[in-house]
């Protein structure tokens, strides 16, 4: 059975994070951990009203769907990637490569409605590919 969780807005792609060699310190776009971490909240809240506590075994299938008015310049990895690092601070999926998450994808619904996102996560099934 599929797990389902929302966010009421809209998902900051994920940020490539920037280096210093000097002090070999990563930086990382401050408003875009700030989303993470407000994301990853509403998924442990989501989840545990579920009763889903532990992360689910892999490999799982996830799929993005944004309706609304979100931004259609970004790369739909980054912002599927951004969705995957929040599951994963959230403590609901153990990794997010390919092993763990083969079929990932992202749906646009774009409309002048206000921005929002369903995240459908289910056991991968590699007998529903297209072939």
């Amino acid at each position: 059975m599929p797990v389902v969780l929302t966010w009421p807005g809209e998902i900051r792609p994920k940020a490539r994070p920037r280096s210093n060699f000097a002090s070999h310190a990563v930086y990382t776009d401050p408003a875009y951990r700030s989303c993470q971490g407000q994301m990853a909240a509403a998924f442990m809240v989501q989840a545990a009203a579920l009763g889903w506590t532990a992360p689910l075994l892999n490999p799982v299938a996830v799929h993005l769907i944004l309706e609304g008015k979100h931004p259609r310049r970004c790369d739909g990895d980054n912002t599927l990637g951004a969705v995957l690092d929040a599951l994963q601070m959230a403590d609901l999926l153990r990794n997010d490569n390919l092993k763990a998450v083969p079929d990932a994808r992202v749906t646009l619904l774009h409309s002048g409605q206000p921005p929002t996102a369903t995240i459908h996560i289910a056991k991968f099934n590699h007998n529903l590919l297209l072939k």
